[in-house]
């Protein structure tokens, strides 16, 4: 019995290793994204109700025909058809089966093929609590967004952000989470920088010989302050979001 009862265990833990280990490889990366981001990203967002539900040529799809009941973008027809994943091709994929009268509200891109795709799934952000920004895409009141992150915040949370552009320096503090906005700027090109002092000890060693070849070593510590910086270029559109990140350390300024 202990030898049957120890196998069952064996067998669990081992599920519970290959388990955890699959959602770390799908969660591994991840960057904070926000929905406004999300949203400037997709042709087509609409609240529909599914009016009928077929299978596409694809197994892995459904063909759904929704009712648009209300049009955030790009939707202007009474009906919308979208192709919707309902079999993964890998285990991070996330898909939902859709009924005839469900209600839901539909994030979609096209192919080259001009066939429209359903591209909210689980590993999207979150559209927040309480949330008016589909009403503001709607109604064209949306602000001119750049949102971002820096890894390693910790070490640089004290230091602000810069945004370059326009002619015009916008500067921004780092949030606890190390994400940061710059809202309602002028549309355009911009180059984003933060700086990153960095006090190092530099070591000056002189070497002297004396008498009977004994060698004297004499050692000087200096304390200096070197600024690297993280940098990228960005583009944004009036009164749209864009997101990116901050990923390479670049060597000292001169």
């Amino acid at each position: 019995m202990k030898r049957r009862q120890f196998i069952q265990l064996l067998i669990f833990t081992s599920f519970i290793s290959l388990f955890s280990q699959q959602i770390l490889a799908c969660s591994y990366g991840y960057i904070p994204n926000p929905f406004c981001s999300f949203v400037w990203k997709k042709e087509v967002i609409f609240k529909g109700k599914a009016i009928s539900v077929a299978p596409a040529e694809n197994y892995h799809f459904q063909i759904v025909t929704f009712e648009v009941l209300e049009n955030y973008k790009g939707a202007e027809a009474k009906t919308f058809e979208v192709r919707n994943l309902v079999q993964p091709y890998t285990s991070c994929d996330s898909f939902h089966t859709i009924k005839v009268g469900e209600t839901l509200k539909v994030f979609a891109n096209s192919n080259d093929k001009g066939e429209f795709y359903n591209d909210h799934d689980l590993s999207s952000p979150a559209e927040p609590p309480n949330s008016n920004y589909l009403n503001q895409v709607k109604t064209g009141k949306t602000k001119t967004e750049i949102h971002g992150y820096v890894r390693w915040y910790s070490l640089i949370k004290k230091y602000k952000v810069y945004a370059f552009g326009n002619g015009k320096t916008y500067t921004t503090k780092i949030a606890k989470d190390g994400t940061y906005t710059f809202s309602n700027i002028p549309a355009g090109d911009y180059k984003i920088k933060v700086y990153c002092p960095i006090l190092l000890e530099v070591l000056d060693e002189k070497a002297t010989i004396g008498a009977q070849n004994i060698i004297f070593t004499k050692l000087k510590f200096e304390r200096k302050t070197r600024l690297y910086y993280y940098e990228y270029s960005t583009s944004v559109k009036e009164k749209q979001c864009v997101y990116d990140f901050f990923t390479t350390l670049r060597m000292p300024q001169k």
